[in-house]
C-alpha cells in the first residue's frame, strides 16, 4: 500500500448539482446510514425503498426511471426471506442484483463466504459498473467490515473506500446500522464508533411511535439537504405465494406520508409521560401507587374494563422497557420508589407456590434489591435467622392474609391497604 498527498487547485474543480436517489434523504455519489433499534422493521422499510427505486417511483433525480439496485444482505436467506420480502414490496426483481456471496478458491478447494471491503472492493466495483447499479444497499454495514466497529480508524478504513467508490462510479450507498448506545441525540446512539455518524453524508434514524405504531424516519444529519423531513411508515402483513406452492405471510412497509413527529420527539417522549395515550398514563399511574409490587392479573382486575386486558399487558411491558416503572419479576411491576420489603410472585399464571422468590431488601452496598429463595408456608412459622449479606433483613414471619414476608410483624400490603382506606 502506498499513500500520496493530492494537492488540487480549486480553480480546476468543475461544479455540479447535487443529485438524489431519494430526494433530501439518499444523495448520489456518497454514503447514507439508516439506523435504529433491532426488530423494528428497518429491513422491511429498506425493501420498500428498493422496490420504489426499481419501479422509478422514488422522488429525486431518477423519478420515472427504474434503476438497478445491488444488495449485500448476508444475514437473510435469499429463498425464504430476502426475495419474498421484496415480492411483498412489489419490487421489480429483474432490476435487483444480489452481491452477498464470494467464491474463494485456494489450493484446489473452493467455498462460499461473505464479501468484505478489504479483499473484494475491486470485484464489487466491477460488478457495480457491469450492471449499472445506482443504489447499493448493505444490510447490515458491519457484515462487510474488516476490523473493529468501535475503532474510529477501522471504521474509516472500511467506509472511506466505499464512499470513494460511490463517488467514482456515481452510485448511492445505503448502509443499515443498529442503535446500541445511550445518548441524548438519536445520532449518538449508533452502535460502534462515532466515526459512522461523522463519515456518513446523510444519517437517517428510525423509531417506533408507540402512539400510532408507525415507524418514523427522520433525517438526523445531512450535508446536502436544505430540510430535515420525517416520514411515517405503517407495517402490514401480506400473503406471498412462493414457488414451492406454499403461501408465506410477510411484512410490508407502506409510506403514509410526512410525519410531524420526529425520532428525537419519540426519544424525548420516553422521559416524559405527557403525550402518552390515556390508557398508558392510567396504567403507569396505577402501578406508581404500588411500591410493593403489583401483578399483571391485579392490574387487569383493577383497570378493566376501562382499559382492555391486551392494552394492560402490553402497556405494562412497554412502560417498564421505557423506564416509567420497574419490572420486579416476570409479571410483577412496581413504581421506581424502592422500599425495604417488596414481595414478588411466581411467573405469571403459575399455580405452583413453591420456589417463590421474594425481594427482601436493598443491598446496602450496591442498592439494588437482594433476593433469596423462600418457600411459602401455609401457616406462620418461626422467625428465619439472618443468612444473607450484612444489613439484609430476612422475613421473620408470613402475613396470614397475603402470604408475604413481614418484618417486625408488619406486612407491606396490609399497611398500604390501611393508607388507601
Amino acid at each position: 500500500m502506498s499513500r500520496a498527498l493530492v494537492a488540487t487547485s480549486l480553480a480546476q474543480v468543475t461544479t455540479r448539482r447535487i443529485e438524489w436517489i431519494y430526494q433530501d434523504r439518499i444523495p448520489l455519489r456518497t454514503g447514507t446510514i439508516l439506523a435504529g433499534m433491532g426488530g423494528i422493521a428497518k429491513s422491511t422499510i429498506v425493501s420498500d425503498i428498493i422496490a420504489r427505486a426499481t419501479r422509478g417511483e422514488l422522488p429525486g433525480t431518477f423519478t420515472g426511471t427504474p434503476i438497478t439496485v445491488g444488495i449485500i444482505s448476508p444475514e437473510d436467506d435469499d429463498e425464504s426471506v430476502l426475495v419474498p420480502r421484496l415480492i411483498a414490496a412489489e419490487a421489480n426483481l429483474e432490476k435487483i442484483i444480489n452481491l452477498s456471496r464470494v467464491v474463494v478458491d485456494e489450493s484446489g478447494h473452493s467455498w462460499s463466504t461473505l464479501p468484505n471491503i478489504q479483499d473484494d472492493l475491486q470485484s464489487l466495483g466491477s460488478a457495480i459498473r457491469e450492471h449499472g447499479i445506482k443504489l447499493l444497499v448493505v444490510d447490515p454495514l458491519v457484515s462487510i467490515m474488516v476490523g473493529n466497529s468501535i475503532s474510529q480508524s477501522d471504521v474509516r478504513r472500511n467506509f472511506d473506500p466505499l464512499s470513494s467508490l460511490a463517488a467514482e462510479l456515481e452510485f448511492a450507498l445505503l448502509a443499515v446500522a443498529h442503535f446500541g448506545k445511550s445518548g441524548e441525540r438519536a445520532g449518538d446512539r449508533l452502535s460502534g464508533s462515532h466515526a459512522f455518524r461523522d463519515i456518513a453524508r446523510s444519517l437517517i434514524v428510525v423509531a417506533v411511535d408507540e402512539e400510532t405504531n408507525d415507524r418514523v424516519l427522520t433525517v438526523e444529519k445531512s450535508n446536502y439537504s436544505p430540510v430535515q423531513p420525517s416520514d411515517a411508515y405503517s407495517i402490514e402483513s401480506v400473503a406471498v405465494q412462493l414457488d414451492d406452492g406454499y403461501e408465506q405471510v410477510i411484512g410490508r412497509a407502506t409510506l403514509q406520508g410526512l410525519s410531524a413527529v420526529t425520532v428525537q420527539d419519540i426519544m424525548d417522549r420516553s422521559q416524559d409521560t405527557t403525550g402518552l395515550s390515556n390508557d398508558m398514563q392510567t396504567i403507569i399511574s396505577y402501578v406508581e401507587q404500588h411500591t410493593d409490587g403489583v401483578t399483571t392479573q391485579e392490574a387487569v382486575k383493577a383497570l378493566a374494563p376501562g382499559v382492555s386486558e391486551a392494552s394492560i399487558r402490553k402497556g405494562l411491558s412497554r412502560a417498564a422497557d421505557r423506564g416509567f416503572i420497574e419490572r420486579r419479576a416476570r409479571g410483577v411491576f412496581a413504581s421506581l420508589s424502592h422500599v425495604s420489603t417488596v414481595p414478588t410472585v411466581p411467573k405469571e399464571d403459575s399455580k405452583d407456590t413453591k420456589d417463590i422468590i421474594y425481594v427482601q431488601d436493598k443491598c446496602p452496598k450496591h442498592d439494588p434489591p437482594t433476593t433469596a429463595p423462600l418457600y411459602k408456608p401455609t401457616e406462620p412459622t418461626e422467625p428465619v435467622k439472618p443468612t444473607g449479606a450484612k444489613g439484609v433483613q430476612q422475613a421473620d414471619t408470613v402475613c396470614p392474609k397475603h402470604g408475604t414476608p413481614t418484618h417486625q410483624g408488619m406486612c407491606g400490603r396490609c399497611e398500604a391497604e390501611k393508607v388507601s382506606a
